[in-house]
């Protein structure tokens, strides 16, 4: 396959390459730009190589022509020879016209065997000699769109890729100084958010203490408040024997609980049971009553009973015997399950089998005496 020729875009310089590098990268051995090969060969290139080939062609053609001119010839020494017969008429061949410009994008002409189909003999050429060609060539092309402004001498080359170098630096320039303002920028931001971190630390920090400090005092005032409205609740439990007459309820279980305060978890009630071995003053399920203001107590022996309260409000107050047990046929009331529902786990587990009494009280400072019989 013939060779492609076409033009850097660059420096305009004019490569040939074999046609199976078509569609590759190479790099222009002139200004080592990228250039990517095209499928075919430019026509514009194609025909200044068969003009150049032409006019390198005519050249050497009359060098061979101007060695055969007799006046050049020297004699040699020896007798004298009869006078020599007249010179042949030497008949130059036409000399091929310019190619039109309708021929660049047309057919080529054919050109004679001898002539050498390549590039190689005008590497040994000067720069200057190389520019009139190409001047000489651009002379017999019109001056249409596309060909009248294109650079195509070496001279116009090296100036363009002086031009191009200046271009360059003035984009490496402009690069460098965007990279500098995007870094200019980027601290910027990060020095504002920075200062806004700052800003909302120390507020949320003294959000916090003012917080902190109204809590104390909270806390402080509370804690006077329920000093001052120090309320007992005391009494006794009995309950009848076979006899009928009272008799004191000893281990029954009296449980004060606040009406406007429920614990985050149920209480188990585990441990506080009548007559349950388990049973523990300090236990978890005790401190949890204690926790939400109530309280919480077994009898004693004479059916005695006295809690203390700190703060004055409305109070269930839930009490059940030890010794005397329901009727089987007699359940527990739905209203008062559903009321201990909002304390306790298991309400029903708590009363049991024994009797019970469940009443409200508004207690306020001061001291309350309560008494059942079961």
């Amino acid at each position: 396959m013939p060779p492609i020729r076409f033009f850097c875009k660059r420096c305009n310089l004019m490569i040939k390459i074999g046609a199976q590098m078509a569609g590759r990268n190479v790099v222009c051995p002139q200004c080592t730009a990228k250039i990517l090969v095209p499928q075919r060969s430019d026509p514009q290139a194609e025909a200044l190589y068969q003009f150049l080939k032409e006019k390198r062609a005519r050249e050497k053609a009359d060098k061979i022509i101007a060695s055969l001119d007799p006046a050049q010839q020297t004699q040699p020494a020896g007798p004298p020879c009869p006078a020599p017969s007249p010179a042949p008429e030497i008949i130059q061949t036409p000399q091929p016209e310019p190619i039109p410009s309708a021929a660049v994008d047309g057919p080529r002409p054919e050109y004679p065997a001898d002539t050498n189909d390549s590039m190689d003999e005008l590497e040994d050429l000067e720069p200057d000699e190389v520019d009139g060609w190409i001047e000489e060539f651009w002379a017999t092309v019109p001056e249409t769109e596309g060909l009248s402004n294109r650079p195509r001498t070496l001279r116009n080359a090296a100036a363009n890729d002086s031009e191009h170098g200046e271009n360059e630096q003035a984009e490496m320039a402009s690069s460098v100084s965007r990279y500098q303002q995007t870094v200019l920028l980027f601290r910027v931001w990060l020095m504002v958010v920075f200062l806004i971190g700052l800003v909302a630390g120390i507020y949320l920090h003294s959000v916090y203490a003012d917080w902190r400090l109204r809590h104390k005092e909270n806390a402080s005032h509370a804690g006077t408040e329920h000093a001052d409205a120090t309320i007992t609740v005391s009494g006794n439990l009995y309950h009848r024997d076979f006899d009928g007459r009272p008799t004191a309820d000893a281990d029954a279980v009296v449980i004060v609980l606040p009406q406007k305060s429920v614990p985050k978890i149920p209480i188990t009630v585990d441990g506080l049971r009548p007559n349950d071995e388990l049973f523990d003053p300090n236990g978890d399920s005790v401190q949890q009553i204690i926790e939400i203001g109530g309280a919480f107590q077994r009898t004693g022996t004479g059916g005695e009973f006295s809690l203390p309260l700190k703060k004055s409000g409305k109070y269930l107050v839930m009490m059940v015997s030890s010794h005397a047990k329901r009727d089987e046929a007699k359940p527990t009331d739905p209203t008062v399950i559903r009321e201990l529902r909002v304390f306790f786990r298991n309400p029903t587990e708590l009363i049991g089998e024994y009797r019970y009494a469940l009443e409200e009280y508004d207690f306020q400072r001061g001291h309350y005496v309560l008494k059942e019989t079961f």
